[in-house]
């Protein structure tokens, strides 16, 4: 706000310089000669141009970026200002207006074309276009222009996450870089990148030249032992040891050394860096969590957990530290279960009350407590997980309920699932199943409350209608209403479900066995629908084509045909056969 009031400051001092000058200018006195006319027309021009740079300012003041972009590229077109493109530029990018910052960029370029940032702009916009030779010559430009060239190219290095090909991006590099064939740094700027690239041998190479280009330096060492080491391991070996016996003091190369050993797998050597990694870092607690780590990942789980255990006891000790102890209770958690020791490793967890590893912690645990046969200790962690996610918090219910299910603990998931979905938010795939379930446990008003839930949140789905429908036929109850429910289905369906067509069926065998023919009551019978009558009604409910004769054999009435051949197996009113299909079975 300062740097604004400043600018603003002084333009208006400009402004009111232009006006002292145009009050004694010889046009203010009436005598014009072709001069001062030219001057007069300059001094109004020079008028404008402030006055686009003071409608910019203010622009940007009330954050219309709009305004502020067109006023500064007005002021830089009529005064030839490069610094008024560049502004423009910037406000045009911020508010991700591209064709505005294109705009402005082309004139930043016609007006000062060799700008650093204006170079480094275009390269990376090339970079994006697949133009790479093109860019590269920018590069190359810009990093001989540079006080620092390694740290030039390290740093116009981050554009290969624009570029489409990661190794034609790195080879340009190579072409920008030809001059730096001595330059550690450089080397391994160029080794990063072919990394990035997934060339491997490439990035040893460069790796190599810039730790032979640099024995001793510690830095140089660390940055480029990786890249060897995946494509040389004993040169990558020999160049650390040869290190470590000239300097046999440095922690950071020692314990590079120790991973590249686990690496290799030669644990003899491991365990003895550790206890030399060990000596004069005691009470580092860092230095005990890296050993720990180490130890760990070599199956040394005594020695790791003695580090980790180490690594507590210091931060207990210690007045202020931004260390956490929560890695450390993870850590020990899995030391203790890979020991097999499963009640250790869930206590381990159990003290993890917060930070990053708060939740994989405790879900890690509520694994562990499920695998030693506590379902309900493991829903109670995975319920008790401090969340503000509602989605999260849900997806834990839905965890939790599923182990209970394959505990065949089905009324308690299926309190879980009705509560999850009464807190949380829209779900209609974990509505439509909690119904079905509710039906399977025959808890009838559970299920018709979810399926009518269902129905309203989904209204345009065929399946809430057809299954609420059936679950009234299927208790005999609500026929009618079932009816409208069943046919509504049909026509969100399309008439093409079979298992909607089913469902009606069953509407009119209700219905028969709910009202007997006379001569049914005479017989004292049950009553069952005919293969005619039942296509025939079927026909007129719900099919829009309605042929003034319809018959048992046309062929839309096959599938009646089918469900009421399955009917026939019924022996008494009310019988349901075992193989009509529905909608929630």
């Amino acid at each position: 706000m300062s740097a604004i009031r400043t600018s603003l400051s002084i333009l208006l001092g400009a402004v009111l310089g232009f006006a002292a000058v145009h009050a004694a200018s010889p046009l203010a006195s009436g005598t014009v000669s072709r001069a001062d006319h030219a001057a007069a027309q300059k001094s109004a021009q020079d008028a404008d141009i402030i006055r686009s740079l003071l409608v910019g300012e203010f622009a940007v003041q009330s954050g219309d970026s709009e305004l502020a972009w067109k006023a500064f590229l007005t002021a830089a077109q009529k005064g030839r200002s490069a610094e008024a493109a560049g502004r423009a530029f910037d406000i045009a990018q911020e508010a991700d207006n591209e064709e505005a910052a294109d705009q402005a960029l082309k004139v930043w370029t016609e007006l000062d074309p060799n700008n650093r940032q204006v170079r480094l702009i275009k390269a990376e916009e090339l970079f994006s276009q697949g133009k790479y030779d093109e860019a590269g010559e920018l590069v190359k430009g810009l990093v001989q222009a540079a006080r620092d060239p390694a740290g030039a190219l390290d740093e116009l290095g981050g554009m290969q996450q624009v570029a489409p090909a990661k190794d034609l991006f790195y080879h340009a590099f190579v072409k920008a870089a030809v001059d730096l064939k001595e330059d550690a740094r450089a080397q391994l700027v160029l080794s990063e990148l072919a990394n990035r690239a997934r060339m491997t041998p490439q990035a040893a190479m460069h790796a190599s030249k810039a730790m032979d280009l640099a024995p001793d330096s510690p830095h140089v060492l660390m940055k480029g032992i990786d890249a060897e080491f995946q494509n040389d391991p004993k040169k990558a070996m020999k160049r650390l040891e040869d290190y470590l016996t000239r300097h046999p003091d440095s922690f950071e190369l020692r314990l590079a050394y120790a991973k590249s050993l686990l690496r290799t797998g030669n644990g003899k050597k491991l365990d003895e860096q550790l206890k030399r990694l060990e000596e004069g870092r005691r009470d580092d607690a860092h230095s005990m969590m890296l050993l720990g780590m180490i130890a760990e990942e070599a199956r040394l789980y005594e020695r790791a957990e003695l580090y980790y255990k180490r690594y507590l006891v210091l931060l207990s000790k210690a007045e202020k530290t931004a260390l956490l102890p929560d890695t450390a209770y993870v850590r020990l958690g899995m030391v203790k279960l890979a020991q097999g020791d499963r009640k250790a490793a869930i206590e381990w967890l159990d003290r993890v009350e917060g930070g990053d590893k708060y939740e994989a912690a405790r879900i890690k645990q509520a694994e562990l407590l499920a695998e030693s046969g506590s379902v309900d200790g493991a829903c109670k962690v995975l319920r008790g997980i401090r969340t503000t996610d509602a989605k999260r918090k849900m997806s834990l219910d839905v965890a939790c309920a599923e182990l209970l299910l394959k505990t065949k603990q089905f009324t308690p998931a299926l309190d879980v699932l009705i509560e999850a979905l009464e807190a949380g938010p829209k779900n209609p795939e974990l509505l439509y199943r909690t119904a079905i379930l509710a039906v399977q446990q025959d808890r009838f008003k559970d299920a018709e409350k979810l399926f009518e839930r269902f129905i309203a949140e989904n209204p345009d789905n065929p399946n809430g209608w057809n299954s609420l429908g059936f679950l009234w036929v299927d208790r005999a109850m609500h026929l009618d209403k079932a009816e409208r429910y069943l046919n509504k289905a049909m026509e969100l369906s399309g008439g093409k479900d079979a298992a909607i067509t089913d469902s009606l069926g069953w509407v009119i065998v209700r219905d028969v066995l709910r009202k007997p023919s006379r001569s049914c009551a005479k017989r004292k019978a049950p009553c069952r629908p005919t293969p005619k009558s039942l296509c025939i009604w079927l026909k007129f409910s719900t099919w829009s084509a309605r042929p003034p004769r319809p018959t048992a054999t046309s062929p839309r009435c096959s599938r009646a045909n089918r469900t009421t051949r399955r009917l026939k197996s019924c022996a008494t009113i009310g019988a349901r056969p075992n193989e009509a299909p529905n909608a929630v079975s």
